[in-house]
């Protein structure tokens, strides 16, 4: 199975090692699985509609529909010229989905109390900046 890219390795399409990401990217992965292992569904597919296949581009518009726009500030907004423009927005050549709060797409927690503590758990996870994970 492929590691989910994080925000910070769409900002690095075309090469980067991954090893220089550190431990935010794996707290994004961790996240992720979890996401993946109790929904029973993958979080973020990254189905490009123009090819029906797995695109950088359309993973980062998916990303975008659940978090929102990246800060503006980040490093993440100054790297991805293919994706983003100089301010942080989108601009990838394909929509974006329509915005998807996260504790809306979490369907298999019937209890609120579990459902709540679950989500505050995952949204440390899963964040722009990878500092803030």
């Amino acid at each position: 199975m492929e590691t989910p890219p994080g925000p910070e390795d769409l900002s690095r399409a075309g090469g980067d090692s991954r090893r220089a990401l550190g431990y935010p990217i794996d707290i994004w992965t961790v996240g992720c699985l979890i996401w993946d292992m109790f929904e029973g569904r993958q979080l973020f597919y990254g189905t490009d509609p123009e090819h029906g296949a797995y695109r950088l581009r359309a993973r980062l518009a998916e990303i975008i529909a659940v978090l929102g726009p990246p800060p503006p500030d980040s490093s993440r907004a100054q790297n991805t010229g293919k994706f983003l423009t100089k301010d942080g927005t989108y601009a990838a050549g394909i929509p974006l989905p329509d915005p998807t709060p996260l504790d809306t797409l979490e369907t298999s927690l019937g209890d609120e109390d579990g459902k709540k503590l679950f989500m505050v758990f995952v949204r440390k996870m899963l964040r722009w900046m990878p500092e803030e994970r």
